[in-house]
Formats: structure tokens, sequence, C-alpha cells
């Protein structure tokens, strides 16, 4: 996500004549504060005579693929002004917290090394790829391969075997072994290409709900 500063609105549900203060506290959920979010403990003052008041929030940026992530403020101790202070009163809280979900946004360039050059032939031949991420993820990542025909054509010039790249939650790279059979013709024709070369295409941007997270 973006780093991002916004500002949330409060509302008193009827006039008052005399300020009234909150104190306001952030608690890390799922979110860590200082990685995810700015934590806050302070006080929320509505002016004498003003319905709303705001309040600063801020959200740290990250290139981190990861979960949506949840962090809350918690409420207490609402006061009105009095003529020695603030002193307790009137004054009930709508609501005891307010839940805040950090809506991740990143996403990951897949690069595939190297490609494959096969002489044609009927068999099972394995393909041993290294395979890099533009920036790690939180959480492990599975994405079913599929053939991908360039000039090479399946089922009458190869298949794949059922294959799933497995992304490691925190790393950058990993390695991949892709078997897949070839069919052999008599044919007298040109370099044929097929899913090895087309695979850098096929998986060059990843970005949540699909393929599936484990």
């Amino acid at each position: 996500w973006t780093s991002t500063a916004t500002q949330v609105l409060f509302t008193l549900d009827r006039h008052s004549e005399t300020a009234i203060r909150v104190d306001v506290s952030s608690v890390a959920e799922t979110a860590a504060a200082v990685d995810d979010f700015t934590p806050l403990n302070g006080t929320l003052i509505f002016p004498a005579g003003q319905p709303q008041a705001g309040l600063g929030l801020a959200v740290i940026a990250d290139t981190i693929l990861e979960p949506d992530e949840t962090w809350r403020l918690d409420f207490s101790n609402p006061l009105h002004q009095g003529g020695s202070g603030y002193v307790p009163g009137d004054v009930l809280l709508g609501a005891m917290s307010l839940p805040i979900t950090i809506l991740d946004d990143d996403s990951i360039e897949i690069t595939v090394e190297p490609t494959l050059d096969v002489t044609e032939g009927s068999g099972s031949k394995t393909a041993h790829l290294r395979i890099e991420f533009s920036n790690a993820s939180a959480i492990p990542i599975n994405i079913p391969l599929q053939a991908i025909a360039g000039t090479a054509t399946t089922p009458e010039d190869f298949v794949l075997a059922p294959t799933t790249l497995t992304l490691p939650s925190d790393e950058l790279s990993t390695s991949l072994s892709a078997v897949f059979e070839l069919r052999g013709d008599s044919v007298e024709e040109a370099l044929e290409r097929g899913f090895l070369v087309e695979m850098d295409t096929a998986l060059r941007r990843w970005r949540g709900p699909n393929p599936s997270r484990t």
C-alpha cells in the first residue's frame, strides 16, 4: 500500500455549550504499530459549541504482499469542561472502539529464467528454472501453471505435467522443476516455441485474491 494520512471526523449527537474531551489510544491487532501505522495516544477535544472534532491517522507504506491488516482506536474517560477544568458529567460514548482495516494494495512481479531449448523427440523432459520476485510476500502463494502454446502446440508437440509455482514467504527467489512430455514427429519445421518461453508472460504479475493464497 502507499503511505496515507487522513483526518477522521467525530460528531456529537447533540449541541454542547461546553468543551468535551475524550481519551484516545491505538491498539495493534494484526497490523503492527510503527511498522504499519503511526501509534496514537492522545485526546480528542470538541470545542464549546462545535459538533465535530478531527483526529489525524497515518498508515505506513511497504511493498510486502500480505493479507489486509487491522487495528483499532479505543475511547475512554469522556469529560466536559466545568468551572474547575474537565469533569465527569452527562457525556456518554456511542462506541468504545473504532475498528480500522488496512487494505493491502501490493503486487509481485515474477521473472522466470532461463528460456529452455530442447531437441525435438519423444520422451519426458525436466526444466529446472530459477524464479525471482520483485518483492517479498508475508504469506506463501501457490500459482498453478498452465501450458501456453507459442508456435509449438499442445498436445501435438508437448504436454505439461500438473505443476504449481510456490512462492515461499519472505523469499525473493525460488527454484521450479517443470516436467513435460515431448511428442516427436517427422515433419521438417522451424524452431517452435512453447510454454517455457511464454511462462514469463503468463506469470508476469500477481495480485490477490486469485490465484489462491494459502
